[in-house]
């Protein structure tokens, strides 16, 4: 569903309410980034990206995360990766505590774990060379207000947008709190719906192992 769909759609369900476009739009950025990105509970699948790559710099841990960095992926890595080496090109690189690493990485050398710490990873040994390193991760998506456009979250949870914006607009902008209800209880249907998906599509098809989840 497109931005403007989207709020014209509301404006029916606002009984033909106009006047209001501008301040959806901004409320619309306001949801995505802080009630959709920004509470760490929940990440769609439709926000995980390519691979993606970046150089490390010899004798310097830090890797800058991408600027539109959401979280890592649940089970699946972070990657070396060797361009000469045909049989195996993809070494893991496991995730640990930053103290213990420095204690057990001390000579620079090739990065076999890493930490996370503000908008680094944090690679050790601390690389001797220039490596190549790989991942998948959850990345935040275009902003409405970006303009007349189907973003991601709008594609797959039309249903929890619109649920979480007319929440707001019947709440703060024409105060009815009984409509403000109806909105919320939408959004909590839309939200479990959206979490099934997303489960469903996590499990689907997996044959699981002894002590694998």
């Amino acid at each position: 569903m497109y931005r403007d769909t989207l709020i014209a759609n509301l404006q029916y369900r606002l009984g033909n309410r106009t006047g209001l476009e501008t301040k959806m739009i901004s409320e619309m950025d306001f949801i995505q980034q802080t009630l959709l990105e920004g509470t760490g509970a929940f990440t769609p699948w439709f926000l995980e990206t390519e691979m993606a790559n970046v150089n490390t710099q010899a004798d310097e841990e830090r890797v800058q995360l991408p600027e539109d960095f959401l979280g890592e992926v649940e089970g699946q890595a972070l990657w070396l990766y060797d361009a000469d080496n045909t049989d195996e090109p993809y070494t893991e690189l496991h995730k640990s505590d930053y103290d213990r690493l420095i204690l057990k990485h001390q000579i620079p050398g090739t990065p076999s774990e890493y930490a996370m710490a503000g908008d680094y990873f944090l690679l050790r040994a601390i690389p001797d060379d220039i490596y190549n390193i790989r991942m998948r991760y959850y990345a935040t998506d275009v902003l409405p207000s970006t303009g007349n456009i189907e973003n991601k979250w709008l594609k797959h949870a039309s249903d929890l947008f619109i649920a979480e914006l007319g929440y707001i607009i019947a709440g703060k902008y024409i105060r009815n709190p009984q409509l403000a209800a109806e909105f919320q209880q939408d959004s909590i249907i839309a939200r479990d719906r959206l979490y099934k998906k997303h489960e469903r599509r996590q499990h689907t098809n997996r044959v699981y192992g002894m002590g694998e989840d």
